[in-house]
């Protein structure tokens, strides 16, 4: 995982958690925003997070994930922001990554392929082995706030490596 997830995450935590939380996960590590990390680091931050907090681990990553589109990305990726509305900016992540991981070796983004049902419904598959359902969906509604606009997201169909999503704009 990249690094520039952790800092990220450690921001959130310090914003959402307040100073003192972020400092007892912080104050030993030092993170590169462009190194690799195994996965299990960010996990193991991740736990201790939930176990400081007294947040469930799966709420945690969901706001996060939220946070991350919401607030996180627009500042350092604020080029990527540029679209009219939610659709067309869920549909471009698959772009966005091949663009953004160019310049970060190493990098393993999810991928996502869409099934446009309606001009208010569409599927969309999560394609990865992490497998962070919770963080995806806060994502979506992360980016769904930042677009000015409201969404419901159902879970349709989990698999090896893969979740499915309906995604309706109300």
């Amino acid at each position: 995982m990249k690094g520039v997830i952790f800092q990220a995450y450690l921001e959130f935590i310090r914003e959402a958690h307040g100073a003192n939380i972020y400092e007892k996960l912080a104050s030993d590590r030092t993170v590169l925003a462009t190194h690799n990390y195994p996965d299990n680091d960010f996990f193991s931050v991740l736990k201790e997070s939930a176990r400081l907090t007294g947040d469930d681990e799966g709420r945690l990553i969901r706001e996060f994930g939220a946070y991350f589109t919401e607030r996180f990305a627009p500042k350092k990726y604020a080029m990527f922001y540029r679209h009219e509305d939610f659709s067309s900016f869920i549909h471009d992540v698959d772009r966005i990554h091949d663009i953004v991981t160019k310049s970060m070796p190493g990098a393993t983004p999810p991928h996502f392929t869409y099934e446009d049902i309606d001009d208010r419904t569409f599927l969309m598959t999560y394609h990865s082995p992490r497998m962070l359902g919770d963080f995806i969906i806060g994502l979506l509604e992360g980016a769904a706030r930042y677009f000015g606009e409201e969404i419901d997201i159902k879970e349709m169909e989990r698999r090896k490596n893969t979740i499915k999503y309906r995604i309706s704009l109300r």
